[in-house]
């Protein structure tokens, strides 16, 4: 569990404001039996997303598009990193059947402080996240030596991120963390320090006026604030969830409510086990069509700190809906496999060779992956902080169409390739290490050579 540094005067984002527990008599919830949405939570398991954690806090999932997006602890990949206690947005690719190596999510997200939770407006293409209050590149801190925490939303077009500005209702005083969007980015629940809450950290509620501007926040009140901390909210259809740390003494726990039509929320509900446990369980994201859960814990037999974690049913529902998967990555493999008519009109010859004695290498392959203009920015950003081939070509896979071919005895491929496009090639060959190159094909290129090394 993180700590407030004393040394550093710096508060953590996971475990931010935590003062001392205060003893609470627990409260009898009503239970609802109109949210059939947990009934088949009761006999599913949890797995560790162990290809993601560390020994250090991996938390707060968030699926967004074919990623997992999530917060992890900062490294050093070039930028200047003002404190080692800070946090990046990371994320890392789906596949039909897990999740792919980790990386840093983007440069234009990332600053040298704090980011992170994070929510997405999939109605307007907007993303709102935590970050660390800094003016003209430096720390604003409150009267304790505490960073405080904004809420900053960013626009995503042409593959990049723009427009990225605090919430008109933040004010530097306070701490504004964990937003959740929800009512087609109208609505946005937050957790908040502001003052005369029921608790160290309370929850908040505010109403969108104009793409710059959003309503004074509103607390969500006894129901759901209590003297401790509320926060780590998430809103799924009518629902929400948040973390509390109150309830039973017993670490933070993820609670349930249901959301009327005029915003507000009724009467929590814990979560059964197994995504609430004697530890801290929080952070708390879900798919659209509801078929893929994950959260963050920090219970015994993860692999670090906090860890995240995936909820997995063993219902028909699910069941059909991961054959549904299959099918689709069934056709995405096809596709590469057999290439398609395209439009072409650039002689390329290629050649792989083997690296130790510069022979060329027969049989070998060439994956041709044509990454559309408006996702290319982003693209390159992705290759600007990691070069693992496989996260790159699960990418381009993702967002691009593709063209494969075999090379001759020679391991030369001659091909035509589209002009004035983003062009990511990758050659493999069984027992080698597979190698990738990124173009623009915007001038005349003949040849273009890759050296495969020895596995």
């Amino acid at each position: 569990m993180l700590r407030i540094s004393s040394t550093q005067g710096i508060i953590n984002m996971r475990l931010f404001f935590i003062i001392l527990f205060i003893p609470l008599t627990v409260n009898v919830f009503a239970q609802s039996e109109n949210i059939d949405f947990l009934s088949k939570w009761v006999d599913a398991e949890i797995i560790n997303v162990e290809i993601i954690n560390s020994e250090s806090e991996e938390f707060s999932p968030m699926l967004w598009s074919n990623y997992l997006l999530y917060i992890g602890r900062q490294e050093n990949i070039g930028l200047i990193k003002a404190k080692k206690d800070y946090f990046d947005i990371k994320a890392s690719l789906l596949n039909k059947e897990s999740v792919l190596t980790n990386f840093v999510f983007n440069t234009e997200l990332n600053s040298k402080y704090h980011e992170g939770p994070l929510s997405w407006d999939s109605s307007n293409d907007k993303l709102y996240f935590t970050r660390a209050n800094f003016e003209n590149d430096k720390a604003v801190f409150d009267s304790l030596g505490r960073h405080l925490l904004q809420i900053y939303q960013a626009e995503y077009a042409h593959g990049g991120w723009h427009s990225i500005n605090k919430l008109s209702f933040c004010k530097s005083s306070d701490n504004y963390c964990h937003p959740a969007i929800f009512k087609q980015g109208e609505s946005i629940i937050f957790a908040s320090t502001i003052p005369g809450g029921l608790g160290k950290m309370d929850l908040y509620k505010s109403e969108k006026i104009s793409d710059d501007e959003w309503s004074k926040p509103i607390n969500l009140g006894k129901q759901i604030n209590n003297p401790g901390n509320d926060w780590f909210p998430f809103v799924y259809k009518n629902l929400l969830f948040y973390s509390t740390d109150v309830k039973d003494g017993k670490g933070l726990d993820i609670y349930l409510s249901e959301i009327d039509q005029l915003g507000n929320p009724g009467s929590p509900i814990r979560l059964p086990n197994p995504i609430n446990s004697t530890f801290d369980d929080f952070g708390i994201s879900i798919s659209e069509d509801g078929s893929k859960v994950y959260f963050s814990s920090n219970r015994p037999g993860g692999k670090g700190r906090d860890d995240i974690y995936q909820l997995v049913w063993k219902t028909n529902n699910v069941e059909q809906t991961s054959n549904a998967e299959i099918e689709t990555q069934n056709e995405i493999t096809k596709a590469i496999q057999n290439p398609f008519s395209i439009k072409t009109n650039k002689d390329l010859r290629i050649q792989i060779k083997n690296s130790i004695n510069n022979s060329g290498i027969p049989q070998s392959e060439i994956y041709i992956y044509i990454i559309p203009k408006n996702e290319a920015i982003n693209f390159a950003h992705q290759i600007e902080a990691t070069s693992n081939v496989e996260i790159l070509e699960s990418m381009a896979n993702n967002i691009g169409s593709s063209i494969s071919y075999v090379s001759d005895d020679s391991g030369a491929i001659s091909i035509n390739v589209p002009i004035d496009e983003h062009l990511f090639f990758v050659a493999k060959k069984d027992g080698y290490l597979p190698e990738w190159n990124y173009i623009f094909a915007n001038k005349p290129i003949e040849m273009l050579g890759f050296e495969l090394d020895r596995k």
